[in-house]
């Protein structure tokens, strides 16, 4: 079976967004580059567990 990396290197950082009624939202970043296109990458942003 032959298996291929789908991403390459990853960062992580936090994001915060102001929105108009909710304040300031906190997220965890993290950023993933595709090995094959290395101009393009995948951005996931998720909010901490405490935020229900």
């Amino acid at each position: 079976m032959h298996c291929r990396k789908l991403l390459d290197a990853t960062e992580r950082g936090v994001k915060q967004v102001e929105h108009p009624r909710a304040g300031t939202l906190t997220f965890e970043r993290i950023t993933m580059r595709l090995p094959d296109h290395p101009d393009l990458s995948v951005v996931l942003l998720a909010a901490p567990p405490s935020t229900g």
